[in-house]
C-alpha cells in the first residue's frame, strides 16, 4: 500500500485558531473535495504547541451538509499527544487504521478533535492557516463552540491541510461507466 496525496493547502502564516483551549473551540475543520474515489488513510495538518497543553487530538471526517460539517463519517485517526508537538510550525499526520470511502467530488470536512484536562489560553495548540491570500477554492474552516457550526468563507481562512488515500482502495471509471478496484 502506498499512500498517495490528492488535496491540499499549505500555509504558515497565522493561527488558524487556538485548539483545546478552555478560552475557543470545541472543534475546528476544514472542507475539501476529493478528485478520486477512494479511502482517505491520511491527513496532515500543518500545527505547533504553545506552552504546556496536556491531553490528545485527533481527525475525523465529516459528511457535508449544506456547506457545514454535519456527521462524522468512519472511525476516529490515531491520537496525536499534544504536548508532544514542537513549538514551531509542522506536519503532523493523523492515520486512520481504518481508512475512509470517500467519493469524488463530494464535500467533505476534516474536522479535529481533542480532550483535554488542563489546557487554557496559554497552554494549546494551534493550527496553521493563509490569512492573506488563500487559494483552496472550498469554504475555509468551521468552528463548534458545543452548540453550533460557524462558517467562514476561505477568502477569510484557510487552514492548512494535506489529504493522503490509500492507492489500494482507488476506483477509477470508464468509459463504458463501469468501475474497477486496483
Amino acid at each position: 500500500m502506498a499512500n498517495i496525496k490528492d488535496q491540499s493547502f499549505v500555509s504558515d502564516d497565522s493561527n488558524y485558531g487556538e485548539f483545546l483551549s478552555t478560552s475557543n473551540y470545541e472543534l475546528i475543520g476544514v472542507q475539501f473535495v476529493p478528485s478520486v474515489t477512494a479511502s482517505v488513510s491520511q491527513i496532515i495538518l500543518r500545527m505547533q504547541r504553545e506552552g504546556s497543553p496536556t491531553g490528545n487530538i485527533w481527525a475525523e471526517i465529516y459528511s457535508d451538509n449544506g456547506d457545514e460539517p454535519n456527521a462524522q463519517i468512519g472511525a476516529d485517526s490515531e491520537v496525536v499527544n499534544a504536548g508532544t508537538m514542537a513549538t514551531s510550525w509542522g506536519a503532523i499526520t493523523f492515520t486512520f487504521a481504518a481508512p475512509i470511502a470517500l467519493v469524488e467530488g463530494t464535500k467533505y470536512w476534516i474536522v479535529l478533535n481533542g480532550n483535554s484536562a488542563d489546557s487554557d489560553a496559554t497552554n494549546n495548540t494551534n493550527w496553521s492557516s493563509d490569512s492573506t491570500t488563500p487559494v483552496y477554492s472550498h469554504k475555509g474552516f468551521a468552528s463548534w463552540n458545543g452548540a453550533a457550526w460557524t462558517v467562514a468563507e476561505g477568502t477569510t481562512h484557510t487552514p492548512s491541510f494535506e489529504e493522503w488515500y490509500d492507492d489500494t482502495t482507488i476506483i477509477i471509471s470508464q468509459r463504458d461507466s463501469s468501475a474497477y478496484f486496483l
